[in-house]
């Protein structure tokens, strides 16, 4: 690391370069056969050309004898900041964004996502395609393929368990969208905590950016949350970084929902749903004391709530009572009492929420779309 913040003066200084460039720094290694050989086994698994450079080539880094591991040249900042996340993994501390040449000096930049999928950059994301073709009996598994309750098989998810280098990693597969679960559990000697800030803070900071929501409890774990979209149907998405008795989790979890989820992801393996961030809400029960709670502390309705209302488990997909969900859905309907303004025989919906199992609450303003709750204090609460 020390090398790394000495070169790192040096490389902003203006330099005379007949090919200047945004490049990314990946590493800085003192002999070449050392360099040679990270830049052949990183390029093995990166998605950019893996370059090497001796640094006193350089007019403005002479006082450095040593070996720089990059990727790149990239055309701007921005495209050398994303590309910079493909290597958090591996090098969380190093991993940036640089101009080499001459001209005005420009600072480094760390890696910064330009869309959702950067900031996966924080765990390793090995090749493992899904099992396709013929599969085994008790692989599949029956399935709603229609509205008119038609089933059909269709195989099930499959958990994969496999180490890389400093790494262990789980991935639940399901062969017709690919990785929907995915852990990954840094091994070796690491300084638990140090790793957890660096992923906490990469992640809070680009969350705003790639139009994601930050949940957290500080110091034990950091989720950025990914709402469904409506109009292209991915359903929502979480990543996240977890501490615990120095063990250090990242993970990544796709839910393909809107109406009907068509794939096999509720059915997926217990043993894929242990994480090191807590089940907050484990019941329906519990959810829908834990969201009586939340509008009562906010203030979202009356202050006789829940008189007047009930509170009830209804959920928006359309997937049997028992498949796996680590959400609950809540409709909240208006109580006409006989004698009362309104229809005794009729208990309107009058608002939705989704609560999921780590405590995290969005809304479902009847519109059909997912926003954050504090969407729903804006609307009640203007301004």
């Amino acid at each position: 690391m020390t090398a790394v913040l000495a070169v790192l003066t040096l490389l902003l200084t203006p330099v005379d370069s007949d090919d200047p460039g945004w490049v990314v720094c990946i590493e800085i290694l003192d002999r070449e056969e050392h360099a040679e050989s990270l830049r052949v086994e990183v390029a093995r698994i990166a998605s950019s050309p893996i370059n090497c450079l001796w640094i006193p080539e350089w007019e403005s880094m002479t006082d450095y004898k040593g070996w720089l591991v990059y990727s790149g040249p990239w055309d701007s900042a921005d495209e050398a900041a994303s590309a910079a996340c493909e290597f958090l993994y591996r090098f969380p501390e190093e991993a940036f964004a640089i101009w080499i040449g001459c001209g005005e000096a420009r600072d480094a930049i760390p890696a910064e996502a330009q869309d959702f999928d950067d900031l996966k950059g924080l765990m390793p994301d090995p090749e493992a395609p899904p099992r396709l073709g013929p599969h085994p009996r008790e692989w599949l598994v029956e399935v709603s393929s229609s509205d008119d309750g038609e089933m059909e098989e269709r195989p099930r998810a499959e958990v994969l368990k496999f180490s890389l280098s400093g790494w262990d990693l789980m991935m639940c597969i399901d062969p017709y969208v690919g990785s929907l679960e995915k852990r990954a559990y840094r091994t070796g000697s690491f300084d638990a905590e140090e790793q957890y800030e660096i992923a906490s803070d990469f992640l809070k900071r680009n969350a705003d950016a790639v139009g994601a929501l930050v949940w957290e409890d500080a110091g034990r774990y950091t989720i950025v949350h990914r709402l469904p979209n409506p109009e292209d149907r991915e359903g929502d998405t979480d990543i996240w970084v977890a501490l615990r008795n120095d063990t250090l989790e990242y993970g990544s979890r796709i839910r393909l929902f809107y109406g009907e989820m068509p794939y096999s992801w509720p059915y997926i393996p217990e043993n894929i749903h242990s994480s090191l961030v807590p089940d907050i809400v484990r019941t329906e029960e519990e959810a829908i004391d834990f969201l009586m709670g939340v509008l009562t502390w906010s203030g979202a309705y009356s202050g006789q709530f829940p008189e007047g209302y009930s509170l009830g488990i209804a959920y928006l997909d359309n997937l049997p009572e028992d498949v796996y969900r680590d959400y609950y859905d809540i409709a909240i309907r208006e109580v006409h009492r006989p004698g009362g303004p309104g229809d005794p025989d009729i208990s309107p919906v009058i608002d939705r929420f989704r609560v999921y199992t780590r405590g995290e609450v969005i809304w479902w303003p009847l519109y059909g779309e997912f926003v954050p709750f504090e969407e729903c204090l804006e609307d009640l609460f203007p301004e």
